[in-house]
């Protein structure tokens, strides 16, 4: 249906029109969440995959209208539609996905059309038009303005537009009328506020997203991953180890003497001290490749390595310990205090079965080290 034919119906159908193609973005969104999360349990991946689904969706979108328009012979009808969808995409997938669906659009314009004048035109609106967005976009995000109104500056883009369109025969585009330019300025308005108020939703329900999936997947105490990520990790690292037959070594770290911090100090300055040793730990493994940390509970730490041979590991484990031993931990503005730790490391072997093997070695160590006066590290041999 053209939105010529629009002018003897209800306006309101563009408007349902637009949200139907958010709403239903929106539930292939959440059933692919779904689906992720009940077979795969992985929740860091989550954004990189909602954006390739997004360019995804939006570019075959982009193709159903270049096919619609295409086969009217009106390059003017779906323009809000198109314009619409170039603005929120920019917004909400960014540079590259945004820059795909133009690619697909541009493309399937050229396939559907051929490489003739008019195809030529085209490429350079929607090429101007990118930029103009892209730019109008990056000082929306500078000014943090809300989405209201910006949506009311993309309303005078759209003025703008169609004022352009009007006062310039774009050849091989067709002619604008007063009619044509009086509807499609209307529409374009009430179809904006439809989809400002569908995506302000959408919006909420994406920002709840990313707080569960930090929740997930982030200690909030240290900002290292949690027992979840370790969890996941280590099953994959494990797979991975033993598929490909390359060393993977767990280091369990227990902070010593942590139950007389907090009584002493309180539980907040053992939080804090918490943050502290989580920091020189992040720092230590990022001086070597492949080596991630995390807090998998109270005052317990755990490091995974891979593709380190035993001289690496062993030297390692001692400039951990060194280091924690060397530094001064706030309680907190006026006072600072020295701490140990225990360390327990283990190293995958081929006898390693099962998989709680590894895991169940490096705590043994740990506890070893414990049980020896603290402040010790003890490797399996």
């Amino acid at each position: 249906m053209t939105q010529h034919a629009w002018l003897l119906q209800p306006l309101l159908t563009g408007v349902f029109f637009v949200l139907g193609v958010v709403l239903l973005f929106q539930l292939i969104m959440n059933a692919f969440i779904n689906y992720t999360d009940n077979h795969y349990k992985r929740y860091s991946d989550f954004n990189l995959q909602l954006h390739a689904l997004g360019a995804t969706y939006f570019s075959l979108v982009a193709l159903y209208f270049e096919i619609s328009a295409s086969s009217q012979h009106n390059q003017y009808n779906f323009a809000n539609f198109r314009l619409l969808m170039l603005f929120y995409v920019v917004m909400f997938l960014g540079q590259r996905s945004s820059a795909l669906v133009v690619f697909v659009t541009g493309l399937s314009h050229v396939i559907l059309n051929g490489l003739v004048l008019e195809s030529f035109y085209y490429l350079l609106i929607i090429g101007i038009c990118y930029i103009i967005i892209s730019a109008f976009m990056y000082a929306v995000h500078q000014l943090q303005l809300t989405l209201f109104e910006w949506s009311f500056i993309l309303d005078v883009f759209a003025i703008l537009f169609w004022m352009f369109c009007y006062f310039n025969k774009i050849p091989s585009f067709g002619i604008v009328s007063d009619k044509m330019v009086t509807f499609n300025i209307i529409a374009f308005v009430a179809m904006n506020l439809g989809l400002s108020i569908g995506i302000t939703r959408m919006t909420d329900a994406r920002a709840h997203l990313k707080t569960i999936t930090r929740q997930a997947t982030v200690d909030s105490i240290t900002n290292l991953k949690n027992y979840t990520s370790f969890s996941e990790d280590y099953r994959q690292q494990l797979h991975l180890a033993r598929k490909n037959g390359t060393p993977m070594t767990l280091i369990a770290i227990d902070l010593d003497h942590f139950k007389k911090i907090n009584d002493r100090y309180g539980h907040l300055s053992g939080n804090r001290i918490l943050n502290q040793l989580g920091s020189v730990l992040e720092n230590e493994a990022t001086r070597i490749s492949n080596a991630t940390v995390y807090r998998v509970g109270g005052e317990e730490f755990d490091i995974l390595l891979t593709n380190q041979d035993a001289e690496t590991i062993y030297e390692f484990s001692h400039t951990l310990q060194n280091q924690v031993q060397q530094s001064r931990f706030n309680v907190d503005n006026n006072e600072s205090i020295s701490l140990t730790i225990s360390v327990g490391v283990a190293t995958l072997r081929n006898a390693d079965t099962d998989d709680d093997t590894l895991y169940e070695r490096a705590d043994q160590m740990l506890y070893r080290s414990k049980g020896q006066g603290r402040n010790q590290i003890n490797f399996d041999k």
